[in-house]
């Protein structure tokens, strides 16, 4: 094993462990506020009603995901389609994505569908924008995603925060309706509960976004292992997030506000590309 593999595996494995620990703190708040209103017989039923739809939600229509979208032809993109035949015969792919092409000026690519249905779409800015070597490693990167199975990750994500938002907002509802018992009894509504009912929500969310980022840290790793080519990646994203750098943009660059990390969906760019050339 040559040391960008060894790096690869050492990375890709401390990933996986992050995505561990935050699936696991995920799916905490909905646990403990559901156990409590719903006791354990409901919240089990509940449980296996999530798993299903967890393991189902990728079964939508991937017509209505893509509206706007148009099938990419092997006549029409042939290098394209060789570029991604080969990628998901080395990631190991059962079924060959699909390939739609979207007539936009944002250089863009995305991954949709289930693992045995993969979609991977792409903008015309970002064909427009990239070299071959460059778009590569974007194709790489989405199937990356397709074979992590982080399509399924992002489902469970999204349906633990709704879950999570919605049984939080059940509860104070209960509690809205009961104050009256409240004033004229001795019941006494805990401040602990108040203040989890109040931060669940938030925590949930904040949670989804480092999982997210923490996917995209893998997908590039997965590029990387696929493509052997961390700095042709680098080089995409660095194109992508810069598409009218040019002279004067270089003398005269404007201040940009920093996004604070918390709440990107995405890592910053600057910490992709870092990570990218280390492995180089």
């Amino acid at each position: 094993m040559n040391a960008l593999a060894a790096e690869i595996r050492r990375r890709k494995l401390l990933a996986l462990t992050r995505t561990v620990v935050l699936g696991v703190l995920i799916a905490l708040p909905f646990i403990l506020i559901g156990r409590t209103v719903l006791g354990a017989a409901g919240f089990v039923a509940l449980g296996v009603g999530i798993w299903f739809l967890s393991l189902n939600a990728g079964r939508m229509s991937v017509s209505t995901m893509i509206a706007g979208a148009t099938p990419l032809r092997y006549y029409e993109a042939p290098q394209l389609h060789e570029i991604i035949g080969a990628l998901s015969t080395r990631a190991g792919l059962t079924s060959v994505p699909m390939l739609y092409y979207i007539r936009s000026r944002t250089p863009n690519a995305a991954t949709i569908g289930r693992k045995d249905e993969p979609v991977i779409v792409v903008t015309e800015g970002l064909l427009d924008t990239l070299s071959v070597r460059e778009v590569t490693g974007v194709l790489a990167h989405e199937i990356a995603h397709i074979r992590n199975n982080d399509l399924q990750v992002f489902v469970f994500a999204e349906i633990m925060k709704q879950l999570t938002i919605a049984l939080s907002r059940f509860v104070w509802f209960l509690l809205i309706i009961q104050l009256p018992f409240v004033f004229f009894s001795r019941f006494m509504v805990s401040i602990d509960l108040l203040l989890w009912l109040a931060a669940a929500p938030i925590l949930v969310f904040v949670i989804q976004l480092a999982l997210l980022r923490t996917r995209e840290f893998a997908a590039d790793l997965g590029a990387a292992e696929l493509t052997g080519d961390p700095e042709g990646l680098a080089s995409a994203l660095y194109r992508v997030s810069n598409p009218t750098r040019n002279v004067l943009g270089m003398l005269f660059p404007v201040p940009q506000r920093p996004e604070s990390s918390v709440f990107r969906t995405h890592p910053a760019v600057e910490t992709r590309m870092r990570r990218l050339l280390e492995l180089g």
